[in-house]
């Protein structure tokens, strides 16, 4: 996954648009701008897109929502993620596609994604995916990943 970021739709669209065209592919599902990331999220994720995603990124239970809930949600029709569980799986969505690139590798990128380490200071070790639930933590990450990419520190 060793890419050269191109422009985004948007100028002040900070996501290079590979990076939103990989997360439409493993989402299955056309994505070139945050309007269709909102687009997504509004409608709901399909369980079945869920299901997919979580087994390529070997997500732990508990990674979108709790594990009751989760199961409720897949078994109801249509089978679709709440807005906020939507919300969570794009995020780390999003951080596994820029972790992909940095270090050209999917397996390398899964493998960071489930390794604790200090990321926040004065904070016990946790893992991107950990930090993932939250918006702000997949900003974070995010930039980390990006400042990284672009030699910056």
């Amino acid at each position: 996954m060793n890419r050269q970021y191109t422009q985004s739709p948007s100028r002040c669209d900070p996501l290079p648009l590979d990076v939103r065209e990989s997360m439409g592919v493993l989402l299955r599902s056309p994505i070139t701008s945050a309007v269709d990331e909102y687009t997504l999220i509004k409608r709901g994720i399909s369980a079945k897109t869920y299901v997919r995603v979580a087994r390529r990124l070997a997500l732990p239970r508990g990674a979108i929502t709790l594990e009751a809930t989760l199961r409720r949600r897949l078994a109801s029709k249509p089978a679709r993620l709440s807005i906020d569980e939507s919300e969570r799986l794009l995020g780390i969505t999003r951080v596994f596609v820029l972790a992909s690139a940095l270090f050209s590798d999917e397996a390398a990128a899964r493998a960071w994604l489930h390794r604790p380490a200090r990321h926040l200071p004065d904070a016990d070790p946790i893992t991107p995916v950990a930090l993932a639930r939250f918006d702000s933590g997949v900003r974070w990450l995010e930039d980390r990943i990006l400042r990284t990419t672009h030699g910056v520190c």
